[in-house]
């Protein structure tokens, strides 16, 4: 079993949407490395430059989670925000027409969800019984999500 199935199996512990759960888990874990291993990360600074930042929920998420915990602290957020916005202000400058791509961490939130979902479709039948016996219930969309891989997979 790989490690997204493993989280299933804990998530099916708990009460309310296992997917929900785990997308939740993921997109704070994501926050919380992203402040405290890769504000000054290549990588992350390009990802965030294409989008301009984060979309506006993600940016409070961000902000929340950076002033929950000391050893984040605002710094992190103020060092990628002073980044994105001198980048902003040079193509300002340029005459550049700046657009914005889809936030960073929405497409990576989205690809994990895929994931998950497909991963829960493929091994219902091992996680079958584990969500009978939990107080697990999908939302609506993760239900709809599952049972429309589950017609392709019996097809």
């Amino acid at each position: 079993m790989d490690i997204i199935g493993v989280y299933l199996k804990e998530a099916l512990d708990r009460a309310g949407c296992p997917v929900c759960y785990l997308l939740d888990k993921y997109e704070k874990s994501s926050i919380e490395t992203i402040l405290y291993e890769h504000v000054n990360d290549p990588f992350v600074r390009e990802k965030f430059a294409e989008s301009l930042g984060l979309c506006p929920y993600h940016a409070w998420r961000l902000k929340e989670i950076a002033y929950s915990n000391p050893l984040y602290g605002g710094l992190g957020v103020a060092v990628i925000y002073e980044h994105m916005l001198s980048l902003y202000l040079k193509g300002l400058r340029n005459g550049e027409k700046i657009e914005e791509k889809e936030c960073y961490l929405c497409k990576a939130v989205k690809e994990k969800e895929r994931d998950i979902v497909e991963t829960f479709a493929e091994r219902l039948n091992e996680l079958l019984e584990d969500y009978k016996n939990s107080e697990a219930v999908l939302c609506k969309r993760h239900y709809e999500l599952i049972q429309s891989l589950l017609g392709k997979i019996l097809l």
